[in-house]
């Protein structure tokens, strides 16, 4: 960092508005790197409502593909019934053949 990139920096504390021009290299760095951080966490919640904003085009997507799919499910792509509903056997049942001779 030049001296002509922090002669305008001002940082504001509780005690008063300080020129950062004046303060020790240390303090002119660390103000320097909050500088960095700031613009840093500006890009990053950017990124993050981007990507908020292609998560959420994406779960619509998927609820309607999703959509479309079941309502185009026929009887005879069924391969399996669900658990919850009683299994039925494959071939026909037999008669009881234990009757007393």
């Amino acid at each position: 960092m030049s001296e002509s990139d922090i002669t305008d920096w001002k940082y504001v504390a509780e005690s008063g508005t300080y020129d950062v021009s004046l303060l020790s290299p240390e303090a002119q760095f660390a103000f320097q790197m909050l500088v960095d951080l700031d613009k840093r966490q500006t890009v990053m919640k950017e990124k993050i409502a981007s990507l908020q904003k292609e998560y959420a085009i994406m779960a619509a997507a998927s609820v309607s593909f999703n959509s479309t799919v079941s309502s185009n499910l026929n009887k005879d792509a069924l391969i399996d019934i669900d658990t919850d509903e009683p299994e039925l056997p494959d071939v026909e049942v037999l008669e009881d053949t234990s009757k007393e001779i």
